[in-house]
């Protein structure tokens, strides 16, 4: 005898509908994701589309901050050349006080700066007179080894005053005391002026 057996056809329509509900899934799934990542990088932007990495942003916060405390030493150091030059040009007043320095024989004036600055061995002289440009000064820098440097610059006019400038890298000096000798030769009137530095 032959036995029947029993099948069991399934509907296709019945297939169908899982075979399309697997699917509308899936896609509801993948517009979420697609959803979910357009709304971060939304709320990114600005760390995401930047020109440089965020590795270099962090060496460049760290300079800027480098260049922000170089920038405040070297205001401070201005002032404190200011400060001195103020300083420097009221104590050279008072001791000229009741008299005219232009009336003088000699040039007169004080060392009010000697010292390195932004790389550079500077000396500054402010002299009381005004002198226009047409002054020139000879500027005798001695070491205590005995090395010596010697240079000229041009006199620079102030409102009542003048002032001349000596300036060289700081890398070729060596470290220890120095002596300064400034002569300064003006409309016919010559004048020195002395101090120290150490470096």
């Amino acid at each position: 005898m032959v036995q029947k057996t029993n099948v069991v056809k399934h509907r296709p329509s019945e297939y169908r509908k899982k075979k399309h509900t697997g699917l509308i899934v899936v896609i509801v799934l993948a517009v979420v994701a697609l959803i979910a990542a357009g709304v971060l990088l939304f709320l990114n932007r600005d760390k995401i589309f930047q020109n440089e990495p965020v590795k270099n942003q962090d060496t460049t916060s760290k300079q800027e901050k480098k260049e922000e405390k170089s920038d405040e030493k070297s205001d401070k150091k201005e002032e404190k050349q200011s400060s001195e030059t103020r300083e420097a040009e009221k104590s050279s007043i008072n001791q000229n006080d009741g008299e005219d320095p232009n009336a003088l024989e000699n040039i007169t004036g004080v060392i009010n700066f000697a010292g390195i600055s932004e790389g550079d061995f500077i000396v500054t002289a402010s002299l009381d007179q005004a002198l226009g440009d047409a002054g020139n000064c000879k500027f005798t820098i001695v070491h205590s080894s005995g090395a010596t440097i010697v240079s000229s610059a041009a006199t620079s006019a102030g409102p009542t005053t003048s002032f001349c400038t000596y300036s060289a890298p700081a890398s070729g000096m060596n470290s220890g005391h120095y002596s300064i000798n400034v002569e300064i030769s003006a409309n016919g009137k010559k004048g020195t002026i002395t101090g120290e530095a150490n470096i």
